[in-house]
């Protein structure tokens, strides 16, 4: 099924692509996850904002790089509430706490923009609270 919603993305409108986005979120195959980080890089809000919906549901521990990434061009609140959730599902499904927890404490060493630190460190609280 996720295939032919994949090949259903190609052909739609903005309006349906957010649709057909929501149903791979809520199928959450992790399996997905590249083609919906694609998506989220779109230019068009509802496509962007549905892909960091659904990242939540299926991210992986390999997909922190692109998240931040998509994160540092964020320049909405909401946008980044839900990058940043996306960020920590994805850590939390890492082995270790000490994993969890390394991707994010090496970004963070590299941040210079407030916003992103903030975000950043945010994420490293929680996945260090989460752990205990």
């Amino acid at each position: 099924m996720d295939a032919a919603v994949l090949s259903s993305l190609e052909r739609a409108d903005a309006g349906l692509k957010a649709k057909l986005i929501g149903v791979l979120g809520q199928r959450g195959n992790a399996a997905v996850a590249g083609a919906v980080l694609q998506l989220a890089a779109s230019a068009d809000p509802a496509v962007s904002r549905a892909a960091f919906r659904a990242l939540d549901s299926m991210s992986r521990p390999g997909d922190q790089r692109e998240i931040f990434r998509l994160l540092r061009a964020c320049k909405d609140d909401e946008g980044r509430r839900l990058l940043e959730r996306a960020a920590i599902v994805a850590a939390m499904k890492s082995e270790t706490p000490e994993r969890r927890t390394a991707v994010v404490v090496e970004e963070l060493a590299g941040a210079a923009d407030p916003a992103y630190r903030a975000a950043l460190q945010r994420m490293r609280d929680k996945l260090t609270a989460q752990s205990r």
